[in-house]
C-alpha cells in the first residue's frame, strides 16, 4: 500500500521527505532564512512568490504551507542556532505559523527567531451599508 492511498481518520496521509541542515557547518554569524508561503493566498500570488523564493534561495529553505503545514520547516531548522522566519500569506497563515512556533519553541535551538511577514491576504474589507 502506498502512503498516498492511506487515510487516517478519513484524512489523507501526507508523507514528506525533510532535508537535513548541516548546522555544524554553518559559520557563527550565519542566520539562514526559513520561508513559509501559502500558495493560495493573495489571489494565487503566493504561488508565484513560492516559485521565486525557490529560485533565489536553497529550495530546502522554502516551504509550501499547504503541503504539511509549518511543522515540517520548523523541524528541519530545529538544530540551527540562529535563523529568521518569513511568513507569506494572510492572517490565517500567519496565525498558523505563529501558533505552531509557540507550541514547539522549547524544542528549537533558536527559541525566538525574528519573524517577518509578507501580507498576501485577499485584501477584502467588510463595509457596512
Amino acid at each position: 500500500m502506498l502512503a498516498k492511498d492511506t487515510t487516517v481518520g478519513q484524512q489523507a496521509l501526507t508523507a514528506l521527505v525533510l532535508p537535513e541542515v548541516a548546522h555544524g557547518e554553518l559559520g557563527p554569524d550565519v542566520c539562514p532564512l526559513l520561508v513559509f508561503v501559502n500558495p493560495r493566498s493573495g489571489g494565487l500570488k503566493g504561488r508565484e512568490l513560492l516559485y521565486s523564493f525557490r529560485k533565489l534561495l536553497n529550495p530546502h529553505q522554502v516551504f509550501d504551507i499547504s503541503n504539511g503545514g509549518p511543522l515540517a520547516g520548523l523541524h528541519t531548522f530545529r538544530d540551527v542556532p540562529r535563523f529568521r522566519v518569513l511568513v507569506c500569506g494572510g492572517d490565517g497563515t500567519t496565525g498558523w505559523v505563529l501558533g505552531v512556533l509557540e507550541a514547539v519553541r522549547h524544542k528549537l535551538a533558536c527559541r525566538e527567531p525574528p519573524i517577518g511577514i509578507v501580507p498576501l491576504g485577499t485584501g477584502r474589507t467588510n463595509t457596512m451599508t
